[in-house]
């Protein structure tokens, strides 16, 4: 072998060498070591993401009553602003409405009066009229006396004698007997 081999050879050998022991690290780099980096970066973002929400929670939890009572004041800030127009609003749909359906309703309601009326007019005329004859068959006999003495009075004092006499028994003989038929008592025996 020539020099130039065994030159050539002694650095060409450790270059190889080099060369094949760098792949190696690479290899093992790239399969274990970049496995384990990844893994690690993995975890570490893992707790930054964990302790940015824990701290984003209690930094929320600070807030949230400043920011409730922030919006609270913007909303009744708001609704004061807009509650004359709302309400114009309201009561403007609500005359519309009313304009639209007063003149149905009216005819429901008077429809129904009429109804309940005719329905109910009958009985209540019977009401009145039993009223009537039981108020009048109490208060009768007193107003017959009441007359009849008025009239006997009035005649005994104004002329005097029997013509006077006859004339006002005819007088409440009459009245009596038309108080009779108009509340409707049978004729006594007298008035024959």
């Amino acid at each position: 072998m020539t020099l130039e081999l065994v030159i050539l050879m002694a650095v060409v050998v450790p270059v190889l060498s080099s060369l094949v022991t760098l792949a190696l690290v690479f290899l093992v780099y790239k399969l274990w070591l970049h496995q384990i980096l990844d893994e690690e970066y993995d975890r570490r973002m893992l707790e930054a993401e964990q302790d940015f929400r824990r701290e984003l929670e209690q930094a929320a939890e600070e807030m949230l009553p400043e920011f409730r009572a922030e919006l609270v004041k913007g909303f009744e800030e708001a609704a004061e602003a807009l509650l004359p127009e709302f309400r114009a609003e309201v009561v403007k749909g609500f005359e519309q409405a009313a304009e639209e359906l007063l003149p149905e309703f009216r005819r429901e309601v008077a429809a129904g009066f009429e109804e309940s009326a005719q329905t109910l007019l009958p009985e209540f005329r019977e009401q009145v009229k039993q009223g009537l004859v039981e108020g009048a068959e109490e208060v009768l006999p007193d107003f017959r006396e009441q007359v009849k003495g008025g009239f006997e009075d009035a005649i005994l004092s104004a002329a005097g004698g029997k013509l006077v006499d006859r004339t006002a028994q005819s007088v409440a003989k009459s009245v009596e007997t038309g108080l009779n038929i108009l509340f409707g008592k049978p004729r006594s025996p007298r008035d024959d």
